[in-house]
C-alpha cells in the first residue's frame, strides 16, 4: 500500500492557471506538487530531475508542444538517474517506451481502455523504470490532439476550464490504482486487472444522492457553508461549528467533490491563493 505522497509536476504556460492547478492538486489528500514548469524545456528538465509520479501536461507551450515532451519522457525517462528497485509506479497505458506489458490507451474523457492499459508496476528490468504517468490538461479539444494523447498513453485528458472535482476524481483514481498495483506483487489475475480498470473509471454519485447520506460532520459543515452570505474558508467553518481546521478542510473537499459546494480561489498580493467555499446553487 502506498504510504508516501504521490508527487506531481504541473506544466502550464500561464503562471496564474498553473497556480490554480497547484492549489487543486494540493487540496487532494495524498498529493504533493514538487515542481511547476512553463515551457517544454523546463518541463523536460524538471521531470527528469524530480522524477514525479504524475505530470499534469499542457499542450500549448511557448517553446514547443507538450505532447512532444510526453513522447520524449516516455521514450527515454533518463536511465542515467538512479532508480529504486522497490518503487511501484503506475505505468502510463500504451506509452511508447514504457517497460510494462500491454499497449492499451486512455480515452479522451479519461477512462482507460484497451488491452493491457494501466498494467505493470513501472519498475522494469534491472536498471530501468517507466516514465511518469501523464494527465493532459489543455484548451485543445480538436480530435487530432486528443488522438495523439491517446496514442502516447495519456492516463486522462481534461479540457480547460475544469473544476476541482473533475481533477480530484482523476487524481484519486490514479492513487488508488497505484496502491492496488503495489499490493499485487509480480502477477495479476483477470479479476485484478478488471478492478484496476474500474478504478480508472471513477463514477461520482449524483449530488442529491450524496446529500441524503451525509455523515453528521459533513452535514454540519454543509449547513454552515449554506448559512453564510458569502464564501468562507476552512478556518471560518471550523470556528463556527467548533471543529478543527483540518477536519473542516477534509469535509469541504468531500463536499466539493460531491458537487454540494464550489471551490473558489482568492488571490492576494503574494503567496498561494486562499481556498474559499460557497454553496452550489441549483441551476
Amino acid at each position: 500500500m502506498t504510504t508516501t505522497d504521490t508527487t506531481v509536476l504541473v506544466v502550464d504556460d500561464d503562471f496564474r492557471v498553473a497556480s490554480v492547478h497547484v492549489g487543486f492538486v494540493e487540496a487532494v489528500p495524498g498529493f504533493r506538487v514538487v515542481g511547476q514548469a512553463g515551457t517544454a524545456a523546463e518541463a523536460l528538465r524538471q521531470a527528469r530531475e524530480l522524477r514525479p509520479d504524475l505530470v499534469l501536461m499542457d499542450v500549448y507551450l511557448p517553446d514547443g508542444d507538450g505532447l512532444d515532451v510526453v513522447r520524449r519522457l516516455l521514450a527515454d525517462p533518463d536511465p542515467s538517474l538512479p532508480t529504486s528497485p522497490s518503487s511501484q509506479r503506475f505505468a502510463p497505458p500504451g506509452a511508447s517506451g514504457t517497460r510494462g506489458p500491454g499497449s492499451g490507451a486512455a480515452t479522451g474523457s479519461g477512462a482507460a481502455t484497451g488491452s493491457g492499459a494501466a498494467a505493470g508496476s513501472g519498475a522494469g528490468p534491472a536498471g530501468s523504470e517507466a516514465g511518469p504517468a501523464v494527465i493532459v490538461i489543455s484548451a485543445a479539444n480538436d480530435l487530432a490532439t486528443v488522438r495523439r494523447a491517446v496514442q502516447l498513453g495519456a492516463l486522462h485528458y481534461l479540457v480547460k476550464p475544469f473544476g476541482f472535482a473533475e481533477l480530484a476524481e482523476r487524481l484519486t483514481a490514479f492513487r488508488q490504482a497505484q496502491e492496488r498495483i503495489a499490493a499485487l506483487g509480480d502477477a495479476a489475475t483477470q479479476d485484478d486487472v478488471n478492478r484496476l480498470f474500474d478504478l480508472l473509471r471513477p463514477a461520482s454519485a449524483p449530488p442529491a444522492e450524496e446529500g441524503r447520506r451525509l455523515a453528521p460532520t459533513l452535514q454540519a459543515v454543509l449547513d454552515a457553508v449554506t448559512a453564510q452570505r458569502a464564501d468562507v474558508s476552512a478556518q471560518e467553518i471550523a470556528t463556527a461549528i467548533g471543529i478543527s481546521r483540518t477536519t473542516a478542510q477534509r469535509a469541504l473537499i468531500q463536499l466539493e467533490q460531491s458537487g454540494l459546494v464550489r471551490l473558489e480561489l482568492r488571490y492576494g498580493s503574494t503567496g498561494r491563493p486562499e481556498h474559499r467555499y460557497a454553496p452550489r446553487r441549483p441551476r
